[in-house]
């Protein structure tokens, strides 16, 4: 995954690479952090971690500043988006929920990880931007009226972004929701 890496941090969507989307998605590209997590979780095998630390952090600081939109901080974009909306690849909700839902939580990952090796500066910093993005998601992507998370397009479908807060991926849930 990592051979795609450009110096900024963008990836590409397939490896090998032909530059199919390169740095326009963030959801595909994030599994160089989720495979790494999920080796350590089955396994406590903190190897991948340890290799590919500088890479990885590579890759969040591009996302954070090639796929943030400009005009609503802490919200991001791809150019895929969820391929099971029932209004299509990218439906009425806009991929931003997602993106930034499945960032945020690979900035949680990256911070437990930073713990595991004892990268205290690193672990604190990819708090604070996880918890930016917790209240850009909020902000953007919750209804308050109706009690539900949608796109930054408010669209009558939410049931992809509704999983996040049930499962309590924000550090809070929504009241009277459970799984």
């Amino acid at each position: 995954m990592f051979d795609t890496q450009d110096s900024a941090g963008r990836m590409s969507t397939i490896a090998p690479d032909n530059d199919y989307t390169k740095g326009a998605s963030p959801l595909w590209s994030s599994a160089c952090v989720h495979i790494p997590w999920y080796m350590y979780n089955y396994y406590g095998d903190t190897r991948l971690f340890e290799t590919y630390w500088d890479k990885m952090r590579q890759f969040t600081q591009g996302v954070w500043t090639y796929n943030q939109l400009k005009d609503k901080l802490g919200i991001f974009t791809d150019v895929l988006a969820d391929w099971c909306s029932p209004h299509g690849n990218i439906g009425e909700e806009g991929p931003e929920v997602y993106t930034t839902m499945n960032f945020y939580l690979v900035l949680k990952r990256m911070a437990h990880m930073a713990d595991v090796l004892d990268k205290k500066e690193d672990a604190v910093g990819f708090e604070k931007q996880a918890s930016q993005l917790r209240e850009a998601i909020y902000h953007y992507c919750f209804n308050e009226e109706k009690v539900i998370f949608t796109g930054v397009s408010i669209s009558g479908y939410s049931r992809g972004p509704m999983l996040w807060p049930c499962n309590g991926y924000f550090g809070r849930t929504v009241p009277g929701i459970s799984v």
